[in-house]
């Protein structure tokens, strides 16, 4: 059979060092297959024999040595996924589930890990789920209720224009300036708003009907002398 080559002659020579000053008895065995496959008068076969190994890890560890020497033949990598990676699902659903993380979707881990099984076929423990929500910067917040019919163009072009607004106005140095906010309040019967997992750091803002009897207020509220004074109607 053909005889297994390193092909690392510029470390070769370092090899021997390396294997007797190595204490840790997984290394020297790694550095023992690559020593004798850099004397390149053995078989994978025959190395993979006195080193009591498989030829699938000779081969890999040779891979290793090839491209990264020994510090990338002699790291010590740890078993399982790597990290940030979800065991079991695919990125696509990964993606997914960050994504209802981000946005408040679930109100319990149960409902994140019905979602899973029900939409991906893919069943997962309670604490599974759980790790999966933490490490992603998952906390319950209790959401701020907002109505459905809220235009959110109107309020992000209201707090741009704003500012402009009263610059346009051209009004001398020193002028006073009386600002009125108006804002309406109704006052029924809101549906229970529960806690949502969502990430840290994030407000959740959920989409909430009234469909019971309301009693509207109107308030007007003026800066006035430095005091706020307002009117209800």
């Amino acid at each position: 059979m053909k005889k297994l080559k390193l092909e690392r002659a510029d470390l070769a020579f370092k090899i021997p060092q390396k294997y007797r000053q190595e204490k840790n008895a997984r290394k020297k065995v790694k550095l023992l297959a690559i020593k004798l496959a850099a004397e390149g008068n053995r078989t994978a076969i025959e190395i993979a024999r006195i080193c009591d190994c498989s030829r699938s890890s000779l081969f890999e560890w040779i891979k290793s040595f090839r491209s990264g020497g020994f510090e990338e033949l002699l790291e010590e990598k740890k078993p399982g996924p790597t990290s940030g990676k979800r065991r079991g699902i695919t990125s696509k659903v990964s993606c997914q589930l960050d994504e209802g993380i981000a946005t408040g979707r679930w109100c319990t881990v149960e409902a994140a890990r019905r979602w899973l099984k029900n939409e991906h076929k893919i069943e997962k423990k309670y604490i599974t789920m759980w790790s999966w929500i933490k490490k992603a910067g998952g906390v319950l917040r209790v959401p701020r209720p907002r109505h459905p019919g809220q235009n959110e163009e109107a309020v992000l072009a209201f707090k741009n224009e704003f500012r402009s607004r009263l610059e346009a106005l051209v009004l001398p140095a020193g002028s006073r300036v009386k600002i009125w906010v108006m804002d309406e309040a109704r006052f029924g019967l809101h549906t229970e708003v529960r806690k949502v997992w969502i990430k840290k750091g994030t407000r959740p803002i959920i989409p909430l009907s009234i469909n019971n009897w309301t009693i509207p207020r109107r308030s007007f509220c003026v800066e006035q002398d430095g005091r706020a004074q307002r009117y209800v109607s």
